[in-house]
């Protein structure tokens, strides 16, 4: 069955707005951070208060993609169209 249209905005929404964390997050405290440590940065805990490496791992693989973070030595970096994207946000203050 199809999602509605609301349901579909507020998948993007969500979407959207954890990229957003993440990017602010790697901006501030988050920087050279394991996706662990980034997970409970962010309070991307399971039902358990285990660390959601998971969610952070997909989130990073869409800035990845869009070339907003890049992977170096096992740890996410911003790139400068990331700081660039932050910036234009309002969210070049450290956050996180």
């Amino acid at each position: 069955m199809p999602l509605s249209d609301r349901a579909e905005k507020e998948i993007k929404d969500t979407t959207n707005r954890r990229e957003d964390e993440l990017l602010e997050a790697l901006s501030g405290k988050g920087r050279g951070a394991s996706l662990e440590e980034l997970a409970k940065l962010l309070g991307w805990l399971h039902k358990n208060n285990q660390p959601n490496k998971q969610l952070v791992h997909r989130t990073a693989k869409a800035l990845i993609d869009s070339k907003l973070v890049r992977n170096r030595r096992d740890r996410l970096e911003l790139t400068d169209a990331g700081r660039a994207e932050l910036k234009k946000k309002g969210g070049d203050d450290e956050v996180y």
